[in-house]
């Protein structure tokens, strides 16, 4: 019977799955926002949000790593053109948790609240005259895909056919329609949309880009082309097993480092923000917790890169916000509050907003305690 008992049980579990997010949608698409006022930000803006995966930024070049694995962002650094943020932490050790917090209103004051009781990026920024989309290189499936949890909010939902086809897998080995350069043809202009979408979204487009990035197995997040660094590139060993899997890693974080250039290369010649952040990093064997590996409540594990990027057209337009959030870059940040600092920034404001979670502005608090969560647990982590 134990074939048949799994059978019920897998049944009985995804048709709860589906009840529950059912209600997440209901209870998002409901929420009143109250007046929408605009002023003093950016307008007729195309902004791209990139949504990495397993990204920790110890092990990039770009923040002091000794291996040259991020030539594009340490090129767009050196000329001014990229703003590098040096003390952001994830709030949470995973996607879900992550990601619900970081492209919501919701913000660990909020406590034991859900957080679909709280606007989510997409919705409010629909509302205030930009049109949507979602571009996904990952599950559009079940409770634990962001793509299904936010993305069918937005105007266009699109990505990868693997994904939207039912033939996607990520766990599945050497698979290079599942590398993220797949969705580079389906980045979208305002030109690109349909004219009655074009024509409601006055302020221009707003899209997120989730990538696949370093979602174990690192090893097939990459193309050979980008099969660089060896165990022996290493600075630091850890026994050879341990070395395969963090070359491994600086590769696919090599291979992002592309991704982000391909992506921001795009909008180059058009008024862009784009801005880049991971969801969380990945415990890496490290010092205090040698055995560990993935998704873990480890401060290494969720110190995450974040970049801003401004076209030089729209520096030229608003040097003085090119300044302004360069001023910020080592402010002490929980990614919880990227909503607040991006609505804010374009000028947004709603009931929701609070210009002390602003931290591209001189408005911020930085003070503000960093509690991070565990997924699998009710422990919490105090970051300084």
């Amino acid at each position: 019977m134990a074939p048949v008992e799994r059978i019920y049980q897998g049944t009985m579990a995804c048709v709860q799955d589906a009840r529950d997010l059912a209600t997440y949608a209901e209870q998002l698409k409901h929420i009143d926002l109250g007046t929408i006022e605009q002023s003093g930000g950016l307008d007729s803006v195309t902004v791209v949000i990139i949504v990495g995966e397993s990204m920790r930024r110890d092990y990039m070049h770009c923040y002091g790593y000794p291996l040259q694995n991020t030539p594009y962002a340490d090129s767009l650094i050196q000329a001014q053109e990229l703003i590098p943020f040096s003390n952001v932490v994830s709030p949470a050790s995973a996607t879900i948790l992550s990601n619900t917090r970081s492209l919501t209103f919701y913000t660990q004051e909020q406590g034991e609240k859900p957080w679909y009781k709280f606007p989510s990026i997409i919705n409010v920024l629909r509302q205030a005259g930009y049109a949507t989309a979602w571009i996904a290189n990952q599950e559009i499936t079940g409770k634990y895909s962001m793509s299904n949890l936010l993305g069918r909010q937005a105007d266009i939902l699109t990505g990868n056919p693997a994904f939207f086809k039912g033939l996607g897998g990520e766990g599945v080995a050497n698979r290079p329609d599942l590398f993220d350069e797949v969705i580079l043809p389906f980045l979208l202009h305002h030109r690109d949309l349909s004219d009655s979408l074009r024509m409601s979204s006055p302020r221009g487009l707003f899209q997120i880009v989730h990538l696949m990035g370093s979602h174990m197995t690192y090893k097939e997040r990459y193309p050979q082309a980008f099969n660089k660094f060896t165990s022996d590139s290493l600075p630091i060993h850890k026994g050879e097993a341990k070395d395969l899997v963090i070359s491994a890693y600086i590769n696919s974080l090599l291979y992002t480092d592309h991704i982000i250039h391909e992506i921001i290369e795009r909008y180059r010649e058009e008024n862009a923000l784009v801005i880049y952040l991971s969801d969380h990093g990945d415990a890496l064997f490290d010092e205090d917790y040698p055995e560990l590996m993935g998704h873990a409540l480890v401060p290494l594990a969720v110190e995450i890169p974040l970049f801003v990027y401004f076209s030089p057209q729209l520096r030229k337009e608003r040097p003085d916000l090119w300044r302004q959030i360069s001023r910020q870059r080592d402010k002490r940040i929980l990614s919880d509050l990227l909503t607040h600092a991006l609505v804010d920034l374009l000028g947004i404001h709603t009931e929701y907003t609070q210009p002390r979670f602003n931290f591209f502005a001189p408005t911020y608090d930085d003070r503000r305690t960093r509690i991070v969560v565990s997924p699998t647990s009710n422990k919490k982590m105090v970051m300084e």
